[in-house]
């Protein structure tokens, strides 16, 4: 079943703290609350070291909520998520996927996005997330997930099943644009290019344009406020910055892709889809096929959102909450 939301749907300004305080207040506010109330935690995993995440929780919540970040994301970028989440009954867990955010770097990478396999993320994912649900048993566990993120949510699942009762998808990297390069000629240039040294060349440069022309071309967000405030998070933790992703990396995602599609008949929990009308990073119509070729799925388009639904203007961003909150309600 398919939504198509627009702005005329939800109030564009719906309660809460930007409307008190200003978004830009709001941020900071969240920024102090992920450092002031939220515990850090590592896990060694071979191959890559240290994978970080960061908990929220309050001994009356019975249900954890898992929060996988997309590429290049670190778990600060969901601080304000993460407050406006306080007292909806459900512990949070936001992940550092291996190789970004507070998680360790591959040796001699550390600039750029990598991973060795897919298969890496997915295992991490499973681990961690069943080693916190041991420590508390939970009722219930529901994964939102973003992008990458998600395409790493849904791997996991299918290697462990009823791992979760429901996921809710952001801009699910199900398929990534390969621009004008149809996919079958990347999958075999890729292929071989993974085979030689060039397997960790970034696929591009993030070039040092200035804050307002960086803001002007970017594929993720039309919110200028959030934009600009996570790009100071990024001078404010450098080692959370990170750049282009690499050829080895573009090349599992594609395999990914292609493997989630090919088992998505097992998926066996309800799943919330959350598409952006203007995503330019991974294929809108890879999304429509899966939503309605897998099993108690709801798809809901956002109108006029780009690639980072959650990081978008209030306007947009808040019908997505809504969403949000009313899918966690019922699977609470």
């Amino acid at each position: 079943m398919t939504f198509d939301i627009s702005s005329d749907s939800v109030s564009s300004e719906s309660s809460g703290p930007r409307e008190i305080l200003g978004l830009r207040e709001a941020l900071e506010n969240s920024y102090q609350y992920y450092w002031n109330k939220g515990q850090s935690h590592f896990f060694y995993r071979l191959g890559i070291g240290s994978v970080h995440c960061r908990s929220f929780v309050e001994e009356r919540n019975k249900s954890l909520l898992i929060i996988s970040p997309g590429r290049a994301e670190s778990s600060l970028k969901y601080a304000e998520l993460c407050l406006e989440l306080k007292g909806s009954g459900f512990d949070i867990l936001v992940l550092d996927h291996r190789g970004q955010g507070f998680s360790e770097r591959y040796f001699g990478l550390d600039n750029l996005g990598h991973v060795e396999s897919f298969r890496d993320y997915a295992d991490d994912f499973v681990d961690i997330v069943s080693h916190f649900q041991e420590r508390k048993k939970y009722q219930k566990t529901i994964v939102l997930a973003h992008s990458m993120g998600a395409a790493i949510g849904l791997t996991g699942l299918l290697r462990a099943p009823g791992l979760c009762q429901g996921m809710i998808l952001s801009s699910p990297m199900l398929k990534v644009l390969t621009r004008k390069v149809p996919e079958p000629l990347a999958r075999m240039a890729l292929k071989t290019m993974t085979k030689s040294w060039l397997k960790t060349n970034p696929v591009n440069r993030r070039e040092g344009k200035d804050q307002r022309e960086a803001f002007k071309i970017n594929f993720n967000t039309g919110c200028e406020e959030r934009f600009t405030f996570f790009r100071e998070m990024e001078k404010r933790h450098p080692q959370i910055m990170i750049g282009s992703p690499t050829y080895g990396w573009l090349s599992e995602a594609l395999v990914m892709g292609r493997h989630i599609w090919k088992e998505k008949k097992q998926l066996d929990c309800a799943l919330l889809l959350i598409q952006a009308e203007r995503d330019e990073l991974v294929c809108n119509k890879a999304q429509d096929q899966f939503a309605h070729a897998v099993n108690n799925c709801r798809l809901i388009r956002l109108k006029e959102s780009k690639h980072e639904v959650l990081q978008e203007r209030n306007a947009i961003r808040n019908r997505a909450l809504v969403q949000i909150h009313k899918f966690l309600k019922e699977h609470s």
